[in-house]
């Protein structure tokens, strides 16, 4: 097949892990109900994100067993484990008991689940990333780097509308009752379809170095932490920027809206849903510039946007009318695209072929574990105790600030164009 068959199958499977991963999110504040004892749901709300964090801190674990076994073994077998890492428990967590059924058992269980589908997530991204990367054809790495990102968002945006059409066909004394199972038992069709087609990945000639000596070949993850520290550590906070907007601006939201600003579950839901369906646009034309214009340029206009807009946005969030919130949801959107669709690319720059794949998966789950997937559990503990609406705009404005002086220091013309496309023969 040619490379972008092969890249089709790569987004195929990312589209899928993050349609897993993102259900839990959406449905928290059900899960919170169903899974925890409390007898107030923002309690209950706070209890199920902090579940949500708990499992980001396992993808470093992931990462470092994914990367380490792409850059060893290649990218495919390390495609291939993953899924299956992240699938199971997913179908597992829509035949869990409840709370009022088993008691801690129940939350006992959940927390198991989403531990192992955090260790199998901490390989999927960055490995996915890495195998389009080097796939790629030169002239067009940025549209499809890109596009890496936008089958991302179509997974979340599969969960968003999997849950809104769960909060439109059901009342919410079904849903509690039975029909919350429905989006996680969706993963058994899916996870077969995906298990036939990733028999036909290939793999990338990356994945065989005869330059590469034996220390790098058995201790990729070593070679990322002592080779070259500060670089690791500027990939994590430029990473954490977008990871932290996105995990606000997108997952969160509709929790933020239905639980603190009053609105209907329904309405959530959908702003976020057609938010999520633009912001596809929006990352493929951010990607397509970027072949022709260098992604620096656009990573500092979006920086620069985000740290300017985000608390004036956020302000008019307070308001309840439907056009308002899409609108400012939009803005949301096409301001995060400058720095989303384009962090794949950055991240295959920023590290050498050898140690590309574990580099990439450190710096991809450090930033999601330590900062965006906490960033829901924080903002909502935050405003709960505080009743500062507006705090997540500042929490998103202090990690632009730390990112901004990274973005600045990059090179100006496309590094990735001095970066040759790798598909094995």
């Amino acid at each position: 097949r040619n490379p972008q068959q092969q890249i089709g199958f790569g987004l195929m499977l990312l589209s899928h892990s993050f349609t897993l991963v993102s259900i839990y999110g959406f449905l928290a504040g059900t899960l919170g109900q169903l899974f925890f004892k409390s007898t107030h749901p923002t309690l209950a709300l706070i209890q199920a994100f902090a579940l949500f964090a708990v499992s980001y801190f396992i993808r470093p674990l992931g990462s470092l067993f994914f990367g380490s076994l792409a850059d060893r073994y290649g990218r495919r077998h390390s495609l291939q484990l993953s899924l299956m890492v992240m699938s199971i428990p997913t179908i597992l967590i829509g035949m869990l008991p409840t709370y009022d059924r088993v008691g801690g058992l129940a939350t006992a269980s959940l927390l198991i689940l989403r531990l192992v589908q955090g260790f199998g997530a901490g390989g999927e991204l960055p490995v996915n990333g890495c195998y389009v990367f080097e796939a790629a054809p030169l002239e067009s790495r940025g549209i499809f780097c890109g596009t890496l990102v936008v089958s991302a968002n179509i997974g979340i945006l599969c969960g968003s509308l999997i849950s809104t059409l769960l909060a439109w066909t059901f009342n919410p004394e079904t849903i509690i009752a039975w029909a919350w199972r429905i989006p996680f038992l969706l993963g058994i069709p899916l996870t077969f379809y995906i298990f036939h087609i990733r028999q036909g990945i290939y793999e990338t000639r990356a994945s065989f170095y005869p330059e590469k000596n034996l220390t790098e070949d058995r201790k990729p993850i070593l070679s990322v932490l002592t080779s070259n520290p500060s670089q690791l550590l500027q990939t994590v906070l430029l990473t954490a920027f977008p990871m932290v907007s996105f995990y606000i601006l997108s997952v969160w939201m509709p929790s933020y809206l239905v639980h603190f600003r009053g609105v209907s579950h329904q309405i959530a839901m959908l702003t976020n849903t057609l938010t999520l369906c633009a912001m596809a646009l929006f990352y493929l034309a951010s990607a397509w510039l970027s072949d022709r214009l260098g992604y620096r340029r656009l990573m500092v206009f979006s920086t620069l946007a985000i740290l300017l807009c985000i608390y004036p946005l956020f302000m008019g969030l307070q308001g309840k009318s439907y056009g308002v919130l899409l609108s400012i949801q939009l803005l949301f959107g096409l301001f995060l695209s400058g720095m989303d669709a384009l962090i794949i690319q950055y991240l295959g720059d920023a590290f050498p072929k050898t140690i590309r794949c574990s580099g990439m998966s450190l710096s991809l789950t450090l930033a999601a574990a330590l900062f965006g997937g906490t960033a829901p559990f924080i903002c909502t503990w935050l405003i709960h105790k505080t009743g500062l609406l507006t705090f997540p705009a500042f929490y998103i404005m202090a990690f632009g600030l730390l990112a901004l002086p990274v973005v600045l220091r990059l090179k100006s013309e496309p590094p990735s164009q001095s970066t040759p496309s790798l598909m094995a023969a």
